[in-house]
């Protein structure tokens, strides 16, 4: 059984796309599961930009088929981390915050 250098790059295009989203994952924290979304986006973004890059040569597949997650988890950790920031800010004018309280 053969294994030639494409094989070797798809797999290393794999894995890191999984270590990024493990990344943005723990950065993320209790909406590990509304970043899969952006990561199920680019699969076959990276599918298409994998097979196209591969005329450039095993770099261009690793490049092109790492490319739409670099892309599109940041996009999706930005989104989430903005609606993280809203939910903790609800406070009022004239409302006194728990943390400002002096017991």
């Amino acid at each position: 059984m053969e294994v030639n250098s494409s094989d070797i790059f798809i797999v290393l295009v794999g894995i890191f796309s999984v270590v990024l989203l493990m990344y943005f994952g723990n950065k993320v924290g209790d909406k590990k599961k509304l970043l899969l979304i952006p990561f199920v986006i680019a699969i076959p973004f990276s599918y298409m930009g994998a097979l196209g890059g591969g005329l450039l040569g095993p770099i261009g597949m690793l490049v092109f088929g790492i490319l739409p997650f670099l892309i599109t988890l940041p996009i999706g950790y930005v989104f989430l981390k903005k609606g993280k920031n809203k939910e903790n800010t609800n406070i009022y004018v004239g409302q006194k915050s728990d943390q400002n309280e002096i017991n």
